[in-house]
């Protein structure tokens, strides 16, 4: 189904104020653009490491149970 994309974010807006799906709004922002996702400047520059793969982090959401209530504090 295509959407015009102002529509969706206002959509996507509408549905999290009201029962926080679908996530944070900003997060629909990274559909507009390709997303790189690179440890390496950060290691670099900071010597951080990841303990997690993006792989480990994806399925860690997968398995992580929904939330029964709705918070709307914020």
């Amino acid at each position: 189904l295509a959407v015009p994309f102002p529509w969706a974010e206002r959509l996507h807006r509408l549905m999290f104020c009201f029962t926080g799906a679908w996530g944070e709004p900003g997060w629909l922002a990274g559909l507009k653009h390709p997303l790189t996702v690179s440890a390496e400047r950060a290691a670099a520059a900071l010597g951080w490491k990841a303990r997690l793969s993006v792989e480990d982090c994806v399925r860690a959401m997968q398995q992580r149970p929904r939330a029964a209530t709705v918070s709307f504090a914020r």
